[in-house]
């Protein structure tokens, strides 16, 4: 069974465009599922001025930068909450939302260019358990075999040579000749 990649949006408004000073706030939560061609998302508001008009993911666009609407979320909002499922993401959305670049936007009668904001973000591509697995295996590997028993011919078998251990304020050390 896939894993899911977790993402959260604090949403709030003085991350609108240009920035307001409300009560109204919120929190999302996302996940990218299966290969990462559907976002579940979860989105709670409080606070809001007026009934809740729209909403959507707008997109793309870093922080304190407006973005076209590129998926509907209005449908899914009962009350305060919505939760739903944005599936057929295209590789170039999902490329987005890995960004950072994605984010959602709640409107009212109020503030119809929207009210509170917040970015989509920590969404990282879905892995696979067994690959999960593999890679605790080789990690193991290498511990025991090449750190605790000092078999050295191991490092060429199970790491890359592209590989690069970042260590600050040591410098980076890369392949396996180097580690």
């Amino acid at each position: 069974r896939p894993a899911r990649a977790r993402g959260r949006a604090p949403v709030h408004g003085d991350a609108e465009v240009p920035p307001l000073t409300l009560d109204a706030a919120g929190t999302g939560a996302f996940k990218l599922m299966n290969d990462g061609t559907a976002l579940w998302y979860n989105v709670t508001v409080t606070g809001l001025s007026g009934p809740l008009t729209a909403a959507h993911f707008h997109g793309p666009a870093p922080e304190g930068t407006n973005a076209s609407v590129i998926f509907g979320i209005t449908d899914t909002f009962q009350g305060d909450h919505a939760e739903g499922m944005w599936e057929g993401l295209t590789g170039e959305q999902l490329q987005w939302l890995l960004d950072g670049m994605i984010y959602a936007n709640i409107h009212t009668v109020a503030h119809p260019g929207g009210e509170i904001r917040g970015q989509v973000e920590g969404l990282q591509l879905p892995v696979e358990e067994a690959e999960t697995d593999a890679n605790k295996a080789i990690i193991r590997r290498l511990h025991e075999e090449v750190w605790n028993q000092r078999k050295l011919a191991v490092v060429d078998e199970i790491v890359s040579p592209t590989f690069v251990r970042h260590s600050p304020p040591n410098p980076d050390i890369r392949g396996p000749e180097e580690l």
